[in-house]
């Protein structure tokens, strides 16, 4: 058996029809991103997680916090889920 290691991939994008922004929404101090990647640094490496957005400038702010708290990050087709998987 060979050696394997683990990704996780979560799918982020601000430009939702129900709750712009939601990702980014703060529920008490800290936006529910945080929640999410604090949650999973419990558990796991910070280098084993990856943020998956679109290109779109709305999802520039999951870039940029993405890069603010040294969590890996892809941009891809906003259209192409599977792609940015």
């Amino acid at each position: 058996m060979g050696t394997y290691r683990l990704i996780l991939l979560v799918q982020a994008r601000c430009n939702s029809r129900r709750l712009k922004n939601k990702v980014l929404t703060h529920i008490n101090k800290y936006p529910v991103l945080d929640y999410l990647i604090n949650r999973l640094l419990q558990h796991f490496d910070r280098n084993e997680i990856v943020i998956a957005t679109s290109k779109e400038q709305i999802d520039n702010k999951i870039f940029y916090y993405c890069q603010n708290r040294g969590i890996k990050s892809y941009r891809g087709d906003l259209q192409d889920v599977s792609g940015r998987m």
